[in-house]
């Protein structure tokens, strides 16, 4: 049985979202080099192939996803991969000791959350000394064409900063951009939505009860998507996540914001 779309969680195998894959795998292998021999968490793992990923070089990589559904799918999915696990938990508690994790990534999971300052104390406390953390989130001054109804927060980089560098010790900001042809195709995709948009001239759609508008995101996202893919069929299967470089420069017209951070080495 397949995972059920949600119109957030990244599935590989659906055609309609291979550009969004690709886009996401970019900061996994990005973080790859830093897990090495390492006891990592991936926290918001979802269906599980970032995850996977980072076991090939990790001690131990836990994929951690607050639905059991997901947790399952992922688990059976990647049965085979070794060093490679899955639990179900929610963000605000995470259910490990403190200092028992090396290096943690949590990828396009923070705008979701409405507290997500107990959310990175959390995850602070949870590092080693000298311990890592990477996470991603859309960069709202260039996703602003794309209201999401499923975010609680979006972030621009200076939004982004702040926040972190309230918890952790060390930042360092980058961004995943998109190369020549990722940002023809979103181009594309930015006058579709500013069409659809262009419908709703009052923002009625802002009085909608969110689960409905939810529902509706969802459907739309694929439409969109599966029909952007039908008319630009060489350009999304040419794609790999080179077209979705990571970069410290410009980082006002990243995609994705991307954030290291590191624990002290002190104990205390």
């Amino acid at each position: 049985m397949g995972m059920r779309f949600t119109g957030e969680r990244v599935i590989p195998e659906l055609p309609e979202l291979r550009v969004t894959f690709l886009q996401s795998l970019a900061a996994y292998e990005h973080a790859a080099p830093f897990v090495t021999g390492k006891r990592v968490l991936d926290c918001g793992c979802g269906e599980g192939y970032g995850t996977a990923l980072l076991a090939e070089r990790a001690t131990l990589a836990v994929g951690l996803d607050r639905e059991r559904e997901v947790v399952a799918y992922a688990a059976s999915k990647y049965r085979t991969a070794e060093r490679a696990s899955f639990i179900a938990a929610g963000a605000e508690a995470l259910p490990f000791t403190d200092g028992s994790v090396d290096v943690a990534v949590c990828f396009q999971v923070i705008e979701h959350l409405p507290d997500p300052v107990a959310f990175l104390h959390e995850v602070r406390r949870l590092l080693a000394p000298g311990g890592v953390f990477m996470l991603t989130t859309p960069n709202l001054l260039v996703t602003g064409a794309r209201p999401n109804p499923h975010h609680v927060h979006d972030y621009t980089p200076d939004d982004l900063c702040a926040l972190l560098e309230g918890v952790f010790d060390d930042v360092e900001l980058l961004g995943v951009f998109a190369g020549r042809q990722v940002a023809a195709y979103r181009a594309k995709n930015d006058r579709i939505v500013r069409t659809i948009m262009r419908l709703d001239p009052l923002g009625l759609h802002r009085k909608i009860p969110t689960r409905l508008v939810e529902s509706v995101h969802i459907r739309v996202t694929r439409l969109i998507r599966g029909r952007l893919n039908d008319s630009n069929r060489d350009l999304v299967t040419n794609l790999t996540t080179a077209d979705f470089p990571v970069s410290a420069n410009g980082i006002k017209g990243a995609i994705d914001l991307l954030g290291v951070c590191r624990k002290g080495t002190a104990t205390t």
